[in-house]
C-alpha cells in the first residue's frame, strides 16, 4: 500500500446499493443523523475504477477530492458514509475499498431483479443516458450495445445499459460475501423497508452503532419520475450550480438542507407510474433472472416471492404435472 493510499480519509460504512432500492432514502434519513457525516453526493463513486464516466461525473477522481467529503468528521459523530450504489455491482470497488480500510462496515438494498432493471431503465432516462424509452426494446438492445454499437451520445458509460448486469444481484452478493467479513455486512430487501421504513433503519444504526436518533417520519425519496423541463434539470445538474449547491448546503443544518432539496427535486420532477410490462416479457424475465434469485436466495438463507403471479401459477402447474404422471 502506498504511502498516499496510507494518507486517505474513508467512510466507516458504504450505503453500497443496488440502484432503486431506498438507498437514496435511508441516506437521507442518516444525513439528518446528528452523530452521522453523509457524503454530498451521494454517489461519489470514488472506487468506481470500472464506471469511469460517472466518477468523472461527480469529479471524484483524486485522494484530495474524495476525503474533502468527510472533513467534518467530529470525535462527537459515530460514523461517516458514502452511498455509491454502482459499489455492489463493481468488479473492483468492494476489494479497493477492503484494501484501504478492512473495518469497512457495508450495507446493500436489493429487491426484485426484474424491478431493479426495469426501474433502472426509467432512471436513466430521467437522467438522459438512456434514449430508447421503451424497456423490453432498451433489453434487447444490450448485446448491440456491449458491441459498442447505438450508445447514446448523452450516456456517460455504456456499462449502465447493461440491465441484466446491474440487475444480476445473486452473483453479485455472492462476490460480496467472499470477500467482506460477515460481520461487516448487512442486507435489507425494499420488501422489508416498504412495509416497516422505521424498522430496517434503526437495524441499520444498530448494525452501525449509531445511536437510534428516535427517527419517526420516513418520506419517501427518490421514487420513479420524469423532469417537468428538460433545459431545468440540464441546468441543474450543470457542474457550476451543483457546486454551487453544495457549498450552500454546507453552511445550513442538515435537516433543512434535506428539506431544501427535496422541495428542489419536487420542483424539478414530477412522479410518473412505469407501464406495464406485457405477460411474456414479464416471463422472459423471470427465467432470466431466476438463477440470480436462487443464489440471492442461497446467499442470504432467505425465500423471496419474485417470480411474477403468472410465472408463479405456471410454475405449480407443472409442477402438479409432473405429480399426476407420476402417480
Amino acid at each position: 500500500m502506498s504511502s498516499q493510499s496510507d494518507k486517505l480519509t474513508n467512510p466507516t460504512f458504504i450505503l453500497g446499493g443496488a440502484p432503486k432500492c431506498a438507498t437514496t432514502a435511508i441516506a437521507g434519513y442518516l444525513r439528518e443523523h446528528p452523530r452521522v457525516i453523509f457524503s454530498d453526493p451521494k454517489e461519489p463513486y470514488y472506487w468506481c475504477d470500472d464506471f469511469p464516466g460517472i466518477r468523472r461525473r461527480e469529479r471524484m477522481e483524486t485522494e484530495e477530492n474524495y476525503r474533502a467529503l468527510f472533513e467534518g468528521m467530529r470525535p462527537s459523530h459515530q460514523g461517516s458514509g458514502e452511498g455509491s450504489t454502482m459499489y455492489l455491482c463493481s468488479d473492483v470497488a468492494i476489494e479497493k475499498i477492503l484494501k484501504h480500510a478492512p473495518n469497512t462496515k457495508f450495507v446493500f438494498g436489493i429487491r426484485k431483479p426484474q424491478e431493479i432493471a426495469n426501474a433502472f431503465h426509467t432512471q436513466l432516462i430521467s437522467h438522459e443516458y438512456e434514449t430508447v424509452l421503451d424497456f423490453q426494446t432498451a433489453w434487447n438492445l444490450q448485446e448491440t450495445r456491449a458491441a459498442g454499437n447505438s450508445i447514446p451520445a448523452t450516456c456517460l458509460d455504456a456499462k449502465l445499459l447493461q440491465y441484466r448486469q446491474i440487475a444480476s444481484i445473486g452473483s453479485q452478493l455472492q462476490r460480496a460475501k467472499r470477500l467482506i467479513p460477515a460481520e461487516q455486512m448487512l442486507v435489507f430487501a425494499l420488501d422489508d423497508f416498504r412495509d416497516s421504513p422505521a424498522a430496517v433503519y434503526h437495524r441499520i444504526l444498530k448494525f452501525l452503532g449509531i445511536d437510534n436518533d428516535q427517527r419517526t417520519s420516513f418520506p419517501k425519496v427518490n421514487q420513479a419520475s420524469e423532469p417537468r423541463s428538460k433545459l431545468l434539470i440540464r441546468v441543474a445538474r450543470h457542474r457550476v450550480v451543483r457546486s454551487m449547491v453544495r457549498q450552500l448546503k454546507q453552511v445550513l443544518p442538515p435537516k433543512l438542507a434535506s428539506r431544501i432539496g427535496n422541495i428542489s427535486n419536487s420542483a424539478l420532477k414530477k412522479p410518473i407510474q412505469r407501464s406495464q410490462l406485457d405477460q411474456d416479457f414479464r416471463n422472459e424475465l423471470d427465467a432470466v433472472f431466476a438463477e440470480e434469485i436462487a443464489l440471492t436466495q442461497e446467499t442470504l438463507g432467505r425465500k423471496f416471492n419474485w417470480q411474477s403471479p403468472q410465472s408463479n401459477a405456471d410454475a405449480k402447474a407443472g409442477a402438479g404435472s409432473k405429480t399426476g404422471s407420476a402417480s
